[in-house]
């Protein structure tokens, strides 16, 4: 699986830094194609980590019990974990606008 994940996260990178490449080239069509893997693992990473943001509260998947062990685990745990997601929503909302944005520069040109 881990490797899978460095897989995932090269693409991902690849996949963005060739975008902007390309868009500082002026190629917005290569630029918005290459952007594409990008926004997807964006996107894909952002939904994981939402529907899994539960798990670990009362009454979770991963705590059906609801055992106090899990959910008091720290409030640094949560912090964190609520930090993540905000930090993959930003991330997945400026690959939205910058994906629009050579999209609407390839289709006036």
């Amino acid at each position: 699986m881990e490797r899978f994940f460095r897989f995932a996260r090269a693409l991902f990178i690849v996949s963005l830094v060739s975008s902007v490449a390309a868009a500082a080239l002026w190629m917005p069509r290569a630029s918005f194609w290459l952007a594409t893997p990008a926004l997807v693992f964006s996107g894909w990473a952002f939904v994981g980590h939402l529907v899994t943001l539960d798990d670990d509260s009362p009454g979770g998947w991963s705590n059906p019990r609801e055992s106090d062990s899990i959910a008091t685990e720290s409030l640094a745990f949560w912090h964190r974990s609520l930090r993540d997601l905000a930090l993959k929503l930003a991330v997945l909302l400026a690959l939205s606008f910058f994906v629009f944005w050579q999209h609407t520069i390839a289709a006036s040109g």
